[in-house]
């Protein structure tokens, strides 16, 4: 299976968390610090953590928030530390839903203190607010959605997470003792795509309950409409197991919408994408509102021959992803650059030209796994001092991603190994201009490079 294949060319995204000894059992309402003002309701504050002046958060209040309540809260990972983005993106569900989100501005990939920062994030929000500790939540894009994983494995308090973007390539549902709820998403065009969607054949044969959706995207956080549902499952979840009152309106409106999606998709011909949301539906309501009429469509989707058909073509689609994947990974340190550039061009071209849909998804995420080991053969190339091989990666890298800042910084690093400090802060400059921003990384470059770059 590709997943398990070609994780180990994932570095860059992936990031693996130590097993944490969490404080939550030893903190609680009854103890909780004051809120620290100025914080204000329906707004992102910065908060300098109390204990570690090194550190912060992004935090967001839900309008109506006060401290005589014990809240739900989701603490969220960026894999480029940016937890004001992630905040920002998830806070219109936690308007909705009545959640505290609290983003690290410190976890990211790469780095190697991660249970450290989760530590001290978690206390500082434990001294300072009454949490309901029943209801507290991870949230990760790429990267970030490893470190959420990776706590609610090492934490029994983490009773879901949101992983957008990162499967779970290594998870062994059965050998756990304990589980946890898990909504993922990744974009159609995503190269994690394919691991993320196994999620669903990991535990479809068990009683884990998960929620697994796609959109019409890349590497990136999800709409906010997907993370509103993901937070909407939360909170039904938690009517599932009465830790919340059942809202009948609020179900009622969600079967009636799924009824009316899944009837959309059908007239527009979309089959598999019917049944996806009709499935999901259930998954959702089961034990809260009557699904019998979801399970009825399910049952008519399933036997029409467009589904099949369909189910049919994207197995087809999938098998040639596989072998694309398979080829440009035995032919990467044996081609040329001139090689590689026909061969990514003919890749720009189909994805600029295919017709059909999940053909061009399906090169969209095969040049986006080039990217990555691109990346990683650069990274391990320079690590090894072999740094031919590091400039014929770095050539095909610039023609697959020209515009990743990731590129021009192995540039500017390879540059700088070889003494050429003019050159590498000319490198550094342009990698900066695309959105380069990781200051730790400036300690492998001269003074007189960073001087230069300025």
């Amino acid at each position: 299976m590709i997943i398990n294949r070609y994780t180990r060319f994932c570095a860059a995204y992936i990031l693996f968390v130590p097993i944490i000894a969490f404080i939550f059992a030893s903190c609680n309402g009854d103890n909780v610090t004051s809120v620290i003002k100025p914080l204000k309701f329906n707004t992102i504050n910065h908060v300098i953590e109390l204990d570690d002046p090194t550190q912060s958060y992004e935090l967001y209040l839900p309008t109506g928030f006060n401290d005589k309540v014990k809240w739900p809260v989701a603490f969220l990972f960026d894999p480029h530390g940016g937890g004001l983005f992630a905040v920002d993106q998830c806070k219109e569900a936690a308007e909705r839903y009545g959640y505290i989100l609290v983003g690290s501005n410190n976890s990211k990939n790469g780095i190697t203190n991660s249970s450290d920062i989760a530590n001290a994030l978690f206390t500082d929000v434990l001294k300072r607010f009454a949490i309901d500790q029943n209801r507290v939540y991870a949230v990760g894009f790429s990267g970030g959605g490893r470190v959420a994983s990776q706590l609610a494995l090492a934490n029994s308090q983490i009773r879901g997470i949101i992983t957008c973007s990162a499967g779970l390539p290594k998870f062994d549902p059965l050998s756990l003792s304990r589980k946890f709820e898990i909504y993922a998403t990744a974009g159609k065009h995503d190269f994690n795509y394919d691991e993320v969607s196994a999620i669903s054949k990991q535990l479809n044969q068990t009683d884990w309950r998960h929620l697994v959706t796609a959109f019409d995207g890349g590497h990136s956080w999800p709409p906010i409409s997907f993370i509103n549902e993901a937070f909407a499952w939360f909170n039904l979840n938690a009517m599932r197991d009465k830790l919340i009152e059942k809202d009948k309106p609020f179900l009622k409106q969600i079967h009636d919408d799924i009824i009316s999606n899944t009837e959309r998709l059908l007239s527009a011909n979309q089959f598999v994408l019917a049944f996806n949301e009709c499935n999901n539906g259930i998954t959702k309501l089961d034990g809260l509102y009557n699904v019998k009429k979801l399970r009825k469509k399910l049952e008519i989707i399933q036997k029409m021959d467009q589904y099949e058909a369909e189910m049919r073509k994207a197995e087809g689609v999938k098998f040639t992803e596989m072998k694309l994947r398979d080829a440009y990974m035995q032919n990467f340190t044996v081609q040329n650059v001139n090689w590689w550039t026909n061969e990514i061009n003919a890749l720009h071209s189909k994805i600029a030209n295919e017709k059909d849909s999940l053909s061009r998804q399906m090169y969209s995420r095969v040049k986006g796994f080039l990217g990555i080991v691109c990346y990683s053969y650069t990274a391990r190339a320079i690590n090894a001092g072999d740094y031919t091989t590091a400039e014929k990666c770095i050539n095909v890298y610039q023609v697959a991603e020209p515009k990743n800042p990731d590129c021009y910084y192995f540039k500017a690093l390879l540059l700088e190994k070889r003494n050429k400090t003019k050159e590498a802060a000319d490198n550094l400059i342009i990698a900066k201009k695309l959105g380069f921003s990781d200051t730790s990384k400036l300690n492998q470059f001269s003074a007189k490079t960073i001087e230069g770059a300025r």
